[in-house]
């Protein structure tokens, strides 16, 4: 499923496949987002091979995430 929003701080729309969490994270730095097993992904939008951007559906946070952590959701 694609969803797209606007994301307010950034002026612009975000749209994005929705994700869920194979593994659990916990961010590194102020700009990562922190999530566990299972958590959905949305909004997401990816920036490099191996880092995307996105908000977790549990918490409502956004930003940085490792893009081999999360799958793809298919509905």
């Amino acid at each position: 499923m694609v969803r797209c929003t606007w994301v307010i701080d950034r002026c612009t729309p975000v749209c994005g496949q929705v994700y869920v969490a194979v593994y659990d994270y916990t961010a590194g730095d102020d700009d990562e987002v922190s999530f566990v097993e299972g958590d959905r992904i949305t909004d997401t939008e990816v920036i490099d091979d191996g880092w995307m951007y996105g908000r977790v559906q549990r918490t409502g946070e956004h930003g940085m995430l490792p893009a081999n952590y999360v799958e793809p959701v298919s509905e």
